[in-house]
């Protein structure tokens, strides 16, 4: 059995790794499914006063949020220094940010 080191130099593979827009997309997708299928979350006294913070709803509050949070990393990355640190953590930051305005 072939090891995946040698399969990618047979087909010439190569592999990028996942984007600030990819992890956003994830973690975006995650908070919303937490927030809808959580108990404890939908009963929370934060979400009663700000019920609007879903970021791939179909609705315009979502929208702003979700475009809020894309143009801060189009924003961000235009920085050099913001390669040092993990995309997954600056789209962390940039969604603890948006949630807690």
């Amino acid at each position: 059995m072939q090891g995946i080191s040698s399969f990618t130099k047979i087909l010439k593979y190569t592999l990028n790794p996942p984007t600030l827009s990819t992890w956003a997309n994830r973690f975006m997708l995650q908070w919303d499914t937490y927030l809808e299928q959580n108990p404890y979350a939908r009963n929370h006294q934060i979400f009663m006063r700000h019920p609007h913070k879903f970021f791939k709803k179909w609705d315009d509050e979502s929208y702003k949020l979700y475009r809020t949070v894309m143009q801060l990393l189009d924003f961000a990355s235009l920085d050099i220094q913001s390669v040092q640190y993990q995309p997954k953590l600056v789209v962390c930051a940039f969604m603890y940010l948006i949630l807690g305005k």
